[in-house]
């Protein structure tokens, strides 16, 4: 099991971000650095992240390291700018709860969903894209089947 931040290429214009099962201030770095290419592009997109199954839930001091890193302005600033909506898979039933009570308290710079699977994440993502005028350039079921095959 990989303990690198993984961007899945080819899935332009949804990125798709998928961590490792274990959270460290590493990982977090290695996702800004991601994302920091991602808005150098200037492209718009919508985004899906993910956890590699089986990874534990986060802890309060990686919900902070998260929370540190998304909300520094130029992050912000550049997420409002060019993310027409992410979702966020948490498929634990606990989890999703943990995280929709986060979202009571902060809110995120674009439209976000919590979803319970890759379906349900990607017809957020294309809903959203679709009201921005963009589409997805790959089939709907090809882009759930790659979700898929990354968190496994």
């Amino acid at each position: 099991m990989s303990s690198n931040v993984e961007f899945v290429a080819g899935t332009d214009p949804i990125v798709v971000c998928v961590l490792p099962a274990v959270l460290t201030p590493g990982v977090v770095d290695q996702m800004a650095t991601g994302f920091e290419q991602l808005f150098l592009r200037g492209d718009r997109y919508a985004l899906v992240s993910c956890n590699r199954r089986g990874a534990a839930s986060m802890l309060a001091r990686e919900r902070r390291l998260i929370a540190d890193w998304a909300n520094q302005p130029r992050v912000r600033e550049m997420g409002a700018k060019l993310c027409v909506g992410g979702a966020t898979i948490v498929e634990s039933p606990v989890q999703r709860a943990t995280v929709t009570a986060i979202l009571w308290f902060w809110t995120p710079a674009f439209p976000h969903h919590v979803a319970s699977t890759a379906s349900d994440a990607v017809d957020f993502c294309t809903t959203r894209l679709e009201a921005a005028g963009m589409k997805p350039s790959m089939p709907r079921e090809r882009l759930v089947r790659t979700i898929e095959d990354r968190i496994r």
